[in-house]
């Protein structure tokens, strides 16, 4: 019976490679490489458990081609397999922390079948652990959230806004990083609730800012990375949140391909919503984002042109009692108390936590029992 998990193997001896796929093919799923470059190309549209990579290959070695693989595949177990016992070679390897095991040519079958097994324990593992950590941060990051409705609810409104908007690139060219993707999206813009009122009321309704207040309103991202940086397993996501506002010209500098595509999607998800603001159609807000194409990965760009051709919008503007509006659905103004405080923000997406802060307030007839609210549809 064959294992189903993939295992990636990269040497540019073909010989070695077709003879180690021989002796492995009837229990393990084996996909061949002798070209390390392409074998990075394949590390970015397929997912492999484990990859095994000789060290000694022209233009990349085994070591160059490991590390950066970690970067691309972060959760792969990854094996050296070399003719060269170099001790230098095996710290380097070992201090940089991206090598399960090392093994020596010529490696018997029977030897290469046991790391194999070890190697794909070692995998399943690391997912049970990555999925419980998942859990846990998505629980806390809902509480956060939960908490930023309630204080801040424009910015709550743009965050839900941006996840979307990245959930829905990413889920167009199949990321890997659906995960990262989503906590970083929600945790974007959690920096701007340090900002002046007036900056972020204006941002969030849609009106422009000035050159000296947009630059203050780009230092919420700086905030945010020195607010999630010390949180164990999120500093990938914080870093990238910091490096949001960069262009795509500069964030090809970012040595860490995770953090660059993260932020590259942040970028553009961020402006698209924002841009919504001012011109409330996605065809218009596209068209503005157009206009500043180099700024912008153009992949994500395509996808999000992809996503609006294929998508229809309806709005149907219905008065509902607070009873009857639902998660989900989109005010079309202002909700105030009896003394004209704003209690929540038009175009503000329903949730349960504000259906709940709506249901207090009626309570204690502090606010009217009716509204108008978008009902909004998509039709693929």
């Amino acid at each position: 019976m064959i294992i189903p998990v993939r295992i990636l193997m990269v040497d540019d001896e073909t010989k070695v490679l077709f003879g180690y796929k021989r002796s492995l093919m009837d229990k393990f799923n084996i996909t061949i490489c002798d070209n390390p470059v392409e074998a990075l190309n394949l590390l970015k549209t397929n997912n492999f458990a484990v990859i095994i990579s000789d060290y000694k290959m022209p233009k990349i070695d085994g070591n160059m081609f490991l590390d950066i693989a970690k970067e691309i595949s972060p959760h792969s177990i990854r094996i050296m397999l070399t003719g060269n016992a170099d001790i230098n070679m095996a710290i380097e390897a070992i201090n940089k922390g991206y090598i399960f095991r090392f093994l020596l040519k010529p490696c018997s079958g029977e030897m290469l079948e046991t790391v194999l097994l070890d190697a794909i324990e070692q995998y399943r593992l690391t997912m049970v652990e990555k999925e419980l950590l998942e859990k846990t941060f998505r629980s806390t990051i809902r509480v956060m959230l939960d908490f930023l409705s309630l204080t801040s609810p424009d910015i709550f409104q743009l965050v839900n806004e941006v996840r979307k908007t990245a959930k829905m690139i990413a889920k167009r060219l199949n990321s890997k990083y659906i995960w990262e993707i989503e906590i970083a999206s929600m945790l974007s813009l959690i920096g701007a609730t340090t900002l002046p009122e007036d900056i972020t009321n204006r941002v969030c309704n849609g009106f422009s800012l000035t050159e000296d207040e947009y630059e203050m309103f780009k230092t919420h991202a700086i905030v945010a990375k020195n607010m999630l940086g010390t949180i164990p397993r999120l500093e990938i996501i914080a870093e990238a949140i910091e490096h949001q506002n960069d262009i795509y010209a500069e964030t090809t500098q970012i040595q860490n391909l995770t953090v660059a595509y993260i932020a590259r999607l942040l970028k553009i998800s961020v402006d698209f919503v924002l841009l919504q603001k001012a011109y409330i159609t996605k065809k218009k807000s596209y068209e503005k984002l157009r206009e500043k194409r180099t700024q912008y990965d153009p992949d994500f760009l395509l996808a999000l042109e992809t996503e609006i051709k294929n998508t229809d919008e309806e709005f149907t503007l219905k008065e509902l009692s607070i009873s009857d509006i639902q998660p989900g659905m989109i005010l079309s103004k202002d909700i105030k108390d009896n003394n004209n405080v704003l209690i929540i923000s038009k175009e503000t997406i329903v949730t349960d936590i504000l259906q709940q802060k709506m249901f207090s307030f009626l309570k204690f007839k502090r606010i009217d029992r009716n509204y108008k609210v978008f009902v909004k549809e998509y039709k693929k």
